[in-house]
């Protein structure tokens, strides 16, 4: 029974913590279909062109790197053969654009949850930001001096024909919700088994009591989690 209550008592736990993630990731996500389907997003997209010769990179994909700091990494690559024609890229193209990508990508979303953790939004994603284009621009320099990866980019997947309309979108959406709560249900269930089991240390537990108990929750409404500490352990 003490069995069947810790996980139920992490199971509610788990689930108010996907309840403040969806209150997040759901007007974000809307926010930005709307913004793309109006073709605010394409319409700014010349004005980054610079920034895709500094780094080496043909100005038209400058739609694409916008797309997957505003949508996503999978929104960028879906459109990238699109915009340019593969033979018109390399191996070291490819690796450049997906560094950017990987550095900074879906900013409203996952910038916006980094916030109610506390740190600045426009802070974290202009480190974000700034850290993938330098890391790009270095990247670039040292495949231009090298001539590393300047063979054509030849992919081993191409996009299909996803369906785009709002259907489409909300099917994705509750599809990458569903999964994050049984990703979100799975670790916290994990962690309660190696606590029962003895395999986190007893000063570590007691260093994340101390910490939950200052910063469970911060005057903004915010929250900073220490996962709950039996009492067995103090």
């Amino acid at each position: 029974m003490a069995i069947c209550a810790a996980f139920y008592r992490k199971t509610l736990e788990t689930l108010e913590i996907y309840w403040e993630l969806v209150r997040v990731i759901v007007p974000v996500a809307i926010a930005t279909r709307l913004l793309q389907d109006l073709g605010v997003i394409q319409a700014i997209s010349p004005f980054f062109s610079p920034l895709m010769l500094q780094v080496g990179l043909p100005p038209e994909l400058a739609f694409a790197w916008l797309t997957g700091l505003l949508v996503g990494i999978w929104g960028a690559l879906v459109i990238v053969l699109t915009l340019v024609p593969v033979s018109a890229l390399s191996t070291a193209d490819m690796t450049v654009l997906s560094a950017l990508l990987l550095f900074a990508h879906a900013i409203p979303i996952e910038q916006r949850i980094v916030q109610r953790a506390g740190p600045s939004f426009l802070v974290t994603a202009a480190l974000r930001i700034g850290g993938g284009l330098v890391f790009a621009v270095l990247l670039h320099q040292i495949f231009a001096v090298t001539g590393w990866l300047s063979g054509p980019v030849k992919p081993a997947w191409m996009p299909t024909n996803e369906s785009t309309d709002w259907g489409g979108f909300l099917l994705g959406t509750l599809k990458t919700l569903g999964i994050m709560l049984v990703v979100l249900l799975a670790l916290s269930w994990v962690i309660e088994l190696l606590k029962m089991s003895g395999i986190f240390g007893v000063d570590e537990q007691r260093a994340c009591t101390a910490l939950s108990a200052r910063r469970h929750r911060k005057a903004d409404g915010t929250f900073r989690r220490c996962w709950p500490v039996s009492r067995d352990f103090l």
